[in-house]
């Protein structure tokens, strides 16, 4: 799906891990992707993203910067 909601679903999933300090590979590992799969998502290239995806991202990061420390251990993106 490479619609304007795409993209701008990825720009915020770029400005929550930019916000909570991660890199595409730490985010990665957070929601159990692949950090190429991240990055395509980010930039609005990634060919089927779905909303349950960009939730439990979003969520997930969300998580992570409400509590840094405990939530790498509950991943609710997996």
């Amino acid at each position: 799906m490479r619609t304007a909601a795409a993209k701008a679903a990825g720009e915020s999933i770029r400005a929550l891990r930019e916000l909570a300090g991660l890199t595409v590979t730490q985010t990665a590992q957070l929601t159990g992707r692949s950090p190429s799969y991240l990055s395509r998502v980010e930039n609005g290239k990634a060919a089927h993203v779905t909303d349950k995806y960009i939730a439990n991202t979003v969520g997930a990061l969300s998580q992570y910067i409400a509590n840094p420390v405990g939530a790498e251990k509950s991943n609710p993106a997996a």
